[in-house]
């Protein structure tokens, strides 16, 4: 058991006691009950969420890869098909310089276009990725954060 687990369970305690405690005594018996059920429920619920149920540390309720999971396009972009491949657009045009905004499919130069590296894969796709997005001027939350890149390869489009 945790040391941890042993100070929540006491503060859950108190802090449930105290509350009965002092409503019950300012002569609110009913503000009493409901806050009390209350502060008991909400510790069940952090509890399950925090320690597993040997009383260790939960890992999986901290830390792992920020974020947990990757978008197919950076920061803003949509993803689409143009002439059979997928690519990413800017068509709301928040990308301040290397990019144009795309209004329709005709514009298939590569200003209106992030290519998404698909024919390359493991560390190669993530380095073409993360040189693409520094040429492009776009951030990627997980892959390319506008100065490192943060070596996590982005997930494949689907279909």
């Amino acid at each position: 058991m945790n040391f941890l687990f042993i100070v929540y369970i006491l503060l859950s305690i108190m802090a449930i006691l105290g509350a009965f405690y002092l409503n019950f005594t300012g002569k609110k018996q009913i503000q009493a009950v409901l806050l009390s059920v209350g502060f008991l429920i909400i510790s069940i619920l952090f509890g399950i969420r925090w320690f597993s149920s040997t009383g260790q540390i939960n890992s999986t309720a901290y830390g792992g890869a920020w974020p947990p999971s990757i978008n197919t396009c950076p920061d803003y972009l949509s993803l689409i098909k143009v002439n059979g491949a997928y690519t990413c657009v800017d068509p709301i045009g928040v990308t301040q310089q290397g990019m144009q905004k795309w209004t329709d499919s005709t514009q298939t130069d590569p200003k209106y276009l992030f290519d998404l590296q698909l024919t390359l894969t493991g560390a190669d796709r993530v380095k073409a990725l993360c040189d693409h997005c520094k040429l492009k001027a776009v951030t990627w939350e997980g892959v390319w954060n506008g100065s490192v890149c943060l070596n996590r390869e982005p997930p494949r489009p689907v279909g």
